[in-house]
């Protein structure tokens, strides 16, 4: 994904070498999440940065996700400047597991989200940079409540 590329550059570009990634779900491999790790991975090999499978966490593309995939990072002692998010629910959630754990974004960590659309721009870090399309999160929502109540069907 050049997203994911382009994320990292700039990163890299900023003096990042210990870059974490926050992945999608790992039953999501021939999608989305495939690609973005696959772009991660081979970004690193690429620019000879160490490939350390313990600085990779799944978020399954959800704030609690992110939240427990940067516990998660942060209890297995591989050390890390910045963490690109596959998106930016995820993103958030790393935020505020940081936050707790005592380590300021960006001055400790930088964190990159990844918007949900894969044509979607590169964030910079910090909170309030990071994108979150609440208007295309609740038009979805009120959707799926209207076709619920016209047809009866699941939620």
């Amino acid at each position: 994904s050049s997203g994911i590329r382009e994320a990292m550059h700039h990163l890299v570009d900023h003096g990042h070498r210990q870059i974490a990634f926050i992945a999608g779900s790992p039953t999501d491999m021939s999608g989305d999440s495939g690609d973005r790790l696959a772009a991660y991975q081979n970004f690193l090999q690429e620019n000879n940065l160490e490939i350390d499978s313990r600085r990779t966490a799944y978020g399954r593309h959800v704030y609690d996700g992110g939240y427990s995939a940067m516990q998660e990072l942060l209890n297995n002692d591989a050390s890390f400047t910045a963490v690109l998010a596959s998106n930016d629910e995820s993103a958030l959630g790393a935020m505020q597991a940081l936050e707790e754990a005592g380590k300021r974004v960006p001055q400790d960590v930088a964190i990159i989200g990844f918007d949900n659309r894969l044509e979607a721009a590169v964030h910079e870090p910090g909170l309030s940079s990071v994108h979150v399309p609440l208007f295309n999160m609740g038009y979805q929502a009120l959707k799926q409540l209207f076709d619920h109540l016209k047809e009866g069907t699941e939620l």
